[in-house]
């Protein structure tokens, strides 16, 4: 119970100088995160079930996700998507830059799924954290800054995935 009192006040002395505005904006921003983290587990185990145990082919079972998903935030998309193109043409890029970026994530997910195992392939995947990180060093360096504790961060996820792959292959 110490090691978690010890945590709630670290985290509190790190925020405790910043105004509660932008506080809440970001332990909402973290909160949001781990739902993030719990749903794409998730939906690792439920793909992975779902193509092998009921013999659905990748491409269809990642296809329907997304109509699911589509149908899911059509309300959302029915008053953001209007305002954001007439504001921007360039957001339509973005948005379909996006789309297909985590499209081909999502299918190339898939038939991972399909060949490897759900407790290898997850762990494999957690290296996005290296390549936003790239990304963002790369174009949007004037928005987020890259900090050493960052790094060192990224590269624990990249160092553990590689244990992981590397125990399985071994074992």
């Amino acid at each position: 119970m110490k090691l978690l009192d010890l945590a709630k006040a670290s985290a509190v002395n790190l925020y405790a100088h910043l105004p509660l505005a932008v506080r809440r904006q970001e332990m909402t921003g973290y909160i949001f995160g781990l739902m993030a983290g719990f749903f794409y587990g998730a939906w690792n185990v439920i793909a992975k079930t779902t193509i092998n145990d009921y013999q659905i082919p990748p491409i269809l079972f990642a296809t329907v996700a997304f109509c699911f998903g589509v149908l899911m935030f059509a309300p959302f998309l029915v008053m953001g998507v209007p305002k954001a193109l007439v504001n921007s043409r360039f957001s339509l890029a973005m948005f379909a830059l996006s789309g297909i970026a985590s499209g081909s994530g999502i299918i190339a997910l898939s038939f991972s799924l399909e060949k490897a195992d759900v407790t290898v392939v997850a762990p494999v995947v957690s290296v996005s954290p290296l390549i936003t990180l790239v990304i963002v060093r790369a174009f949007m360096e004037r928005l987020e800054k890259v900090t050493w504790t960052l790094l060192m961060g990224v590269l624990l996820v990249l160092g553990g995935t590689v244990m992981v792959v590397v125990g399985d292959t071994v074992l």
